[in-house]
């Protein structure tokens, strides 16, 4: 069984003992939006680093914004969060009787 199904499933059991739509959202939003943060807390220090050592090497040197890296950051969420929204909604609004039915 593949994740996305088994997250399906897991959906149509929360519907079935009561959670609504958007009580369902709120849950798969918080935990992507930590996933996130940890990764980008992970990546981004790692990737200013590296592009900086790899930017000495040339001749001319600029200085790297930080609003880069807000940009880079809010992007992320954007795109995640928008993503698995639409996954979301979608899941939540089947009949969980048809989703959890054993094929």
């Amino acid at each position: 069984m593949s994740n996305l199904e088994r997250r399906k499933k897991e959906i149509a059991v929360r519907k079935v003992f009561g959670a609504t739509v958007t009580d369902i959202i709120i849950i798969f939003i918080k935990e992507y939006a930590k996933m996130l943060l940890f990764a980008n807390l992970i990546a981004l220090p790692l990737a200013t680093y590296l592009m900086n050592r790899w930017l000495l090497q040339y001749a001319f040197h600029t200085h790297f914004p930080v609003w880069v890296v807000l940009l880079v950051i809010v992007f992320t969420f954007v795109l995640v969060i928008s993503t698995v929204l639409l996954q979301v909604i979608d899941a939540a609004n089947r009949n969980p009787a048809q989703v959890v039915k054993v094929k």
